[in-house]
């Protein structure tokens, strides 16, 4: 029997859910595993293996996803023969379990689109089968369509591929090989399956506790008794009408009447027509009175009833923090058998719920911050032995809430942070001056490690980052609303406090109006709020600023940062009202028409593709249902800090064109080079383009270029050896050069550093914002 198509669909959804958390669990297990869990709890981890197998087995069945269903059968004989102790738990077992894990995430996304998987199936199943019995696998496993050499580095294991040294890998808890993610046959497949990531967001499923259903439920029948309550009063200020406009009427007749007649009417009437009229009137008042006390009443009983609904939604799409931290235990160990280190980690409040969408914009911040303690704050075990730490270096993740925020703590036991050599490296980079570098207190030393620039090349383009420092990872807490403060001690450790909102739906805005539009600046950005005289804008390097507690802040008028045609219309002898924002160490006051107050904000935020606009969250709506634009903090401070000049400066200068940064765009894939031209030409920059390395090599000969964007993989000249050129040049060594490319192997990240790139995008990682945060921070 064909099932109806919509029923289909669910069943997809509660299938990829469900394969979700099993591959979860069996991740999980063959870690604990990994830890050298003996006795009775080393066969509870075995036994929860072999169920979670086994139940992905019988749901792929169930909805025919037969590739899947074969290796999670393959697998449970595997986990069988292990809790039976036919196969011993070596780091070669869970590395080909993984592996195996990573294959039926692939298979499941190639089942979605109904296309091939990229690795070869009965190659797995062969070393899955030998390994239960022999306890190795001869047969690599390659990729299907990738049978060339020619294209790989020696560094890197071919795709889909699990390493040749898997069979004589050292014993449990020494393991020093990673498992390499199983890639995709196709680059189709690739593309195809980041659409069906893309789709899968707007239909992502979340377990709701029956309880929050109830809640629910109860209010939207209390919802119910008040819609009731609402029509009794509108039933009787109907009546109220009927006899006001009856009165009325009467009123009327009488006014048109001549006086005479008018007369003889009133004397035939029992009561004087002016107490009638009195009479009438103060019915109505005691009507009138009676339904605003009862729709008073509804409307404070309403008003409790929409809050705690709103509350109860609210809830329903809280996600527990453990989604997000418990898979990163995977991240952490490939990532310390990349760099050769042991890492214990540890999860501590992971129970404590959030926002999806504010779970979401942590995700990257706290990879970086992982991938940055295991790389430069972890010693390695011969480091962590001469100083007479544990072998392993230990990364902890605590959670705590408290009120409406999240504090999540990340910390380790590594080498700590020096800020001497903060300073130092600061200064070396030119970020700041020696005497400045002298002044600064402990914290502000720490806190210059968030400045655009200061991350070395090797943490641009190597584990630590795509291309970006710890600049990016507060700028993406401040787009939520977050904080990050630093606490280290050398030789002990460092630990990164981030603090954030469980949600992002409701805020308390600071309502402002700039060139003649009202704007909403959410209120935990706005550090003061002010007005100045004119007299008080102090020059300090061709642009205007005021002094608040010693500190010169920059001023920007607000109008002119958001590019509205009044931009200088705020300049103006007497008091100017000024906003005060701040975003990490930056801070600049914002000279904005008038500031109209403060109110609470039910903000609806941007969706894909508007999700890049600048200088714009999203928006609100006012009690009258107008429309105000949310203004993104973070953006606001970036985008007038870029101002060239300040207020009196931009007077003068009004109407000088001013010379846009020029960039190279060299990529010999049409779609690709129109994609990057469209973008930074949309953002100001002008744009020249090359179809390959050696074109592009000749036109840095003709025009001067600020910034070169360069694919690798091209004819006569591949990107590695244009950079390479480039960067050996003493003529255009200074000229910043980024790699957008789908090479996505640590071997050509490396080679992306030898050769002097200053940052390492991948195609399947690009976004928008990421290549325009990356070229500003090098431009």
């Amino acid at each position: 029997m064909k099932l109806d198509p919509e029923i289909v669909r669910q069943l997809m959804q509660v299938f990829a859910a469900e394969l979700d958390e099993c591959l979860l669990a069996i991740t999980e297990g063959l870690i604990a595993l990994e830890k050298d869990e003996t006795g009775v709890g080393r066969e509870r981890c075995i036994d929860g293996l072999f169920r979670s197998a086994h139940n992905i087995k019988g749901a792929a069945h169930g909805v025919e996803a037969r590739d899947i269903a074969e290796i999670a059968h393959a697998l449970e004989s595997l986990f069988s023969a292990m809790r039976r102790e036919l196969v011993a738990v070596s780091a070669g077992t869970i590395n080909l379990c993984l592996f195996s894990v990573d294959c039926m995430r692939e298979a499941m996304t190639a089942f979605e689109l109904q296309k091939p998987s990229g690795f070869d199936l009965q190659t797995l199943l062969l070393q899955l089968n030998q390994w239960q019995i022999t306890g190795k696998a001869d047969a690599p496993l390659l990729a299907e369509g990738d049978e060339s050499e020619g294209n790989r580095s020696d560094a890197d294991h071919p795709r889909g591929q699990v390493p040749d040294d898997i069979a004589s890998a050292p014993p449990s808890g020494v393991s020093e090989l990673p498992c390499p993610e199983p890639r995709p046959a196709a680059d189709e497949l690739k593309s195809a399956a980041q659409d069906a990531d893309a789709a899968r967001e707007g239909a992502v499923m979340t377990r709701v506790a029956l309880h929050k259903l109830d809640l629910v439920s109860a209010l939207a029948e209390d919802l119910l008794a008040s819609r009731i309550e609402i029509e009794d009063h509108l039933a009787a200020l109907q009546r109220l009408h009927h006899e006001a406009q009856s009165y009325a009427n009467n009123w009327a007749r009488l006014a048109a009447m001549p006086p005479r007649e008018f007369d003889s009417v009133a004397s035939a009437w029992e009561r004087n027509p002016v107490v009638m009229a009195a009479d009438a009137i103060g019915s109505l008042k005691l009507g009138i009175h009676s339904i605003y006390k009862q729709m008073s009443g509804s409307s404070s009983r309403l008003g409790l009833i929409t809050g705690s609904l709103q509350d109860q939604v609210r809830t329903l799409r809280l996600v527990p923090l453990a989604s997000l931290l418990r898979p990163l235990a995977r991240s952490v160990r490939d990532i310390a058998q990349d760099l050769g280190k042991k890492v214990e980690y540890e999860v501590v409040g992971d129970e404590i719920e959030m926002d999806r969408p504010v779970l979401e914009g942590i995700k990257d911040p706290l990879m970086h911050l992982i991938r940055n303690a295991i790389d430069h704050g972890l010693e390695t075990p011969k480091e962590r032995l001469a100083r007479g730490k544990p072998e392993a270096g230990r990364i902890s993740i605590s959670v705590a809430s408290t009120g409406n925020r999240i504090l999540l703590t990340v910390r380790d036991d590594g080498a700590g942070i020096s800020v001497a050599k903060i300073t130092a490296a600061a200064v070396r980079k030119k970020l700041l001056v020696a005497s400045e570098a002298e002044a600064l207190t402990r914290q502000e030393a720490l806190e210059l490690i968030f400045r655009p620039g200061f991350s070395s090349r090797e943490m641009i383009t190597n584990i630590s980052g795509r291309g970006v420092g710890l600049d990016v990872v507060l700028s993406n807490l401040n787009s939520l609303k977050g904080s990050v403060q630093i606490e280290t001690v050398e030789g002990e450790g460092t630990s990164f406090i981030l603090g954030f909102p469980v949600s992002l739906s409701t805020d308390r805005g600071l309502m402002v109006r700039a060139g003649g539009t009202e704007f909403a600046i959410p209120s935990v950005s706005v550090v003061r709020v002010m007005e100045v005289d004119a007299s008080e804008l102090v020059d300090i390097e061709a642009s205007q600023a005021i002094v608040i507690e010693g500190k010169a802040v920059p001023v920007r008028d607000l109008s002119a940062v958001l590019e509205l045609e009044q931009g200088l219309s705020s300049l103006q002898q007497g008091r100017l009202p000024v906003v005060i924002l701040s975003n990490g160490w930056q801070s600049v006051a914002l000279l904005v028409d008038e500031i109209v107050g403060e109110r609470e904000c039910v903000v609806k935020r941007l969706k894909a593709p508007l999700i890049s606009i600048r200088n714009v969250i999203g928006g609100t709506l006012t009690g009258s249902g107008k429309v105000v634009i949310v203004l993104n903090p973070g953006d606001l401070v970036t985008s007038a800090l870029r101002m060239d000049s300040g207020l009196r400066a931009r007077v003068q200068a009004q109407g000088r064109p001013t010379v846009a940064p020029h960039v190279l765009v060299v990529d010999d894939s049409i779609t690709t080079r129109t994609l990057e031209k469209n973008i930074l030409e949309s953002q100001g920059f002008r744009v020249s383009i090359a179809v390959d390395g050696r074109l592009g090599w000749d036109a840095l000969q003709k025009e001067k270029f600020d910034l070169v964007v360069t694919d690798v993989e091209m004819p006569v000249m591949n990107g590695f050896e244009l950079a390479g050129r480039i960067k050996s040049s003493e003529r255009y060594r200074d000229i910043p050069v980024i790699v957008v490319t789908s090479l996505a192997s640590e071997a050509d990240r490396r080679r992306g550093i030898e050769v002097g790139a200053d940052a390492y995008i991948v195609k399947g990682q690009f976004e928008t914002k990421v290549l325009l945060d990356v070229i500003n921070q090098l431009i």
